[in-house]
């Protein structure tokens, strides 16, 4: 073989070992699983059922499309995928991975990272496809001031930071989502990189451009922050005041990914000796340090990390004040020989705000004025809350700082008094208090400007253990026969909740209704449980459920709402009502706020509703009757008594407890962010479907046969959401019911208890809501038309 030969091959191989294939798929913009599969086959658009696989094997990664038999290496894909020679994939791969005509075998950081004195040759283009170029000045002029104000608050930036973004034409709308520009290696937009709405997951339009570095800054820039996320990027800016006056000689570089630390050497990155790392706080992240090392080798790379217990720098900026110029100046250098810190150059921190800059020194101590009051508000210096301020107290802290309280000579005013009216006349909110699901700060909401004046304290995932959890869990819920399903629903329940929390995407859940003998433990599940999961903070809903006040303030900065005991023996038309507040409960992204003595406000805040009680027909007789329009929206889990965890005797006892469960709950939550709701159970709106458990949907219905008919044809007819209808006799209706294919077909032979009774039942039905059930009599047949739920007449 040539040597020409023999370099070729020494190149495939290190382009293998710095591109594998997972890593490949998201530099093609093909969407991944965190293993490492496709999450559809990126060969066949019209593969309903995924028949493509990868997996790794000696020397490296494979692939295979088990419908056509095809398989191979990267360089195979690229041939399949883009439709290219066996030459012209090689080149492409090359490209791809860096290391096109790269010297090799001299070396890592000769093959990593080129020096800055001789910058790397461009990588080669990537075949050019079919779709049409991104209008990305488009996409920006798309951002309204709406879609500046639901970025701010769901980031967690200030508005100011946003627009700023908008201008600088690094935000836009495409596809109706919000978008990041792609660059070329001269700054030119070349695609637009979608998030698609609440899944999380990414995409590239057009597809096919690959994996680009998010650069940010001058091309000479001395200094280069990286991140992983974009998020994280423009988090250090917004603390970093890059929106006031953009810091000289700083470039920022987010890489898009976790599997992607090697593009701080992508052309169009700047070439500077070294660089600072915002690092996120997981394997992952040790992950994406570790290559990004590999291609700094030989120059100092300083590291900055997020408190422990907090996920990544985004999440770290909106629970508290920081400083990232402090942080900057107090960086450490990894030392690669030693793997232990050493000291950090000196950096110099930019001077803080002066009096002309009022913007800067408001935005500084958080000041907002509750607009119409003589009530100010100022930020804690954990960033965590709000406390109210009159102005005596502003000019205290002012003068603390160095402000001047009286006019300068030649000047009608103080820079204090400037500071005030410019907090009036440009930081006025419109209502402040706690608002369920956010954290401290300033959102829009539903036309207002509303201060949340302190966050939920959500619990960070961490890997680890949880016994005395896991054995309050599943010692009530797994009941026999029932008991997979039960846990399934309750996990599921669980993970959708916290994850909506933790991410601050607010998702709709089912209420929550545990019923079982007294003192078996599932209050316990509510307050020690869930109450912490779902940030600390429950209130008593029922009295507003049911009707009895219609002030429900307290209810708005609760994420949980929690009954333990309703007021027993409320009658039908309660019920019908408390029905009613629970649906709007579960599916409503708005609530009316009102309190005593004050005007209402409509607010949007995140809650979820659990209820406990007896198991006895008396006392679950208070929840609403479980129609078809309700059936989805509420869980019923049957409770059993078991020996609890740990004895609860003593208060010490109880203290212990308590102190256990705060123990295992950030693993309880690791659990959580990483299971898996059944493939059967899961539900595009809830993650997992409602479930019901018969002895309790049996008791509740005991003397409601018609309602319980209602259920069980919608289970049995329209479970797989079919809309055609049903025609048929009432006969014929009750043996679908009870054959033996049917799932339900226990409690359908146990309500037939005579031979009319599905026929009897029918009528009552058609009574109540004629628009779903009719009597289709004729003088050879008497049939009955029975339509699916929600499809109108």
């Amino acid at each position: 073989m040539s040597r020409g030969n023999d370099d070729l091959r020494d190149q495939v191989l290190e382009a293998k070992r710095r591109l594998p294939l997972p890593q490949l798929f998201e530099r093609l913009g093909i969407e991944t699983k965190g293993n490492g599969q496709v999450r559809k086959n990126p060969l066949r658009e019209d593969d309903g059922n995924l028949s493509f696989s990868t997996f790794e094997r000696e020397g490296g990664w494979g692939w295979k499309d088990h419908a056509t038999e095809q398989g191979g290496d990267e360089i195979n894909f690229l041939e399949a995928h883009k439709g290219l020679t066996r030459a012209e994939a090689v080149r492409e791969y090359l490209a791809l991975a860096g290391v096109e005509n790269a010297p090799q075998r001299h070396g890592k950081a000769a093959a990593s990272r080129p020096s800055a004195t001789a910058p790397a040759r461009p990588a080669r283009a990537a075949k050019a496809t079919s779709h049409p170029p991104i209008d990305w000045q488009k996409c920006v002029e798309a951002i309204g001031d709406d879609d500046l104000d639901k970025l701010a608050a769901w980031r967690g930036y200030s508005r100011d930071f946003c627009a700023w973004l908008r201008d600088r034409g690094l935000v836009g709308l495409a596809e109706g989502c919000f978008a990041l520009p792609v660059h070329d290696d001269q700054r030119r937009v070349i695609a637009a990189h979608l998030r698609l709405g609440t899944s999380g997951r990414w995409k590239y339009a057009p597809q096919g451009v690959g994996v680009h570095p998010l650069v940010i800054g001058p091309h000479d820039a001395e200094n280069l922050l990286c991140f992983e996320s974009q998020w994280d990027a423009f988090a250090f800016m917004e603390r970093g005041g890059w929106h006031r006056e953009e810091p000289e000689g700083w470039a920022v570089v987010a890489t898009r990914g976790k599997s992607n630390g090697g593009l701080v050497a992508a052309p169009g990155v700047p070439r500077t000796k070294g660089c600072i790392a915002i690092v996120q706080n997981d394997t992952a992240g040790e992950a994406w340090l570790a290559k990004l090392e590999e291609t700094f080798a030989g120059e100092r790379v300083f590291a900055i990390r997020p408190p422990a217990g907090v996920k990544d720098f985004n999440d770290w900026t909106r629970a508290e004040a920081v400083d990232v110029w402090q942080l900057i100046a107090d960086a450490k250098a990894i030392d690669r020989s030693a793997k232990t810190a050493a000291p950090a150059a000196p950096n110099l921190k930019p001077p803080a705000p002066s009096g002309n800059d009022l913007e800067g020194l408001a935005d500084g101590f958080g000041l907002y004025w509750l607009d119409g009051s003589e009530k100010f508000f100022r930020r804690s210096a954990d960033g965590l809350r709000f406390f109210e301020v009159g102005i005596a107290d502003i000019r205290r802290k002012l003068k603390v700082l160095g402000m001047a309280s009286k006019p300068a000579e030649g000047e009608t005013c103080s820079v204090i008094d400037r500071l005030l009216v410019h907090v009036q006349d440009h930081r006025a909110v419109d209502w402040a208090g706690g608002v369920a699901g956010f954290r401290a700060g300033v959102y829009p909401m539903q036309g207002k400007r509303v201060l949340v004046k302190d966050s939920p304290e959500i619990p960070s995932p961490a890997a680890g253990e949880w016994p005395i959890i896991r054995a309050l869990i599943e010692g009530r819920l797994d009941v026999p026969d029932f008991g997979a399903r039960q846990l399934a629903t309750f996990y599921g329940w669980c993970k959708c909740g916290y994850e909506s929390l933790l991410s601050g995407e607010h998702r709709p859940g089912q209420a929550l209704v545990l019923c079982g003998p007294s003192d078996c433990g599932k209050s316990r599940i509510q307050n020690q449980l869930i109450t912490p999961l779902l940030g600390g903070r429950q209130s008593d809903p029922a009295p507003f459920l049911i009707g009895r006040t219609d002030f429900n303030s307290e209810l708005i900065s609760a994420e949980h709402h929690q009954i333990e005991d309703m007021p027993s023996a409320i009658d039908m038309r309660s019920r019908e009502f408390f029905g009613e507040m629970i649906k709007a409960s579960v599916i409503g992204d708005i609530q009316r706020s009102h309190k005593k003595g004050r005007d209402a406000i409509t607010l949007s805040p995140f809650r979820r509703l659990s209820m406990s009680m007896n198991d006895n027909p008396e006392r679950m007789k208070v929840l609403p009757p479980i129609s078809s329009d309700l059936r989805d929206k509420i869980v019923l889990l049957k409770a059993q008594s078991s020996p609890l965890p740990m004895p609860l005797e003593t208060g010490e006892d109880w203290r212990h407890f308590r102190e256990a469960i705060k123990r295992e709950l950030p693993a309880f939550c690791h659990f959580l962010t990483q299971y898996q709701v059944p493939e059967d159970l899961r539900s595009r709106r809830f993650e997992v479907r409602y479930f019901h458990h018969p002895e309790i949907l049996s008791a509740l219905m005991e003397n409601e046969p018609d309602q319980m008919l209602a259920l069980l044809i919608d289970q049995r007819l329209f479970e797989a959401d079919e809309r055609s209808g049903w025609r048929g006799t009432a006969l014929e209706l009750q043996q679908l019911l009870t054959d033996d294919e049917s799932k339900c077909a226990a409690e359908a032979r146990k309500l037939f208890s005579y031979s009319t009774a599905c026929g009897v039942y029918l009528a009552r039905l058609a009574d109540k809501h004629p628009e779903r059930y009719i009597n289709d009599r004729s003088a050879k047949k008497r049939e009955w038309i029975i339509r699916a739920p929600g499809v109108s007449v």
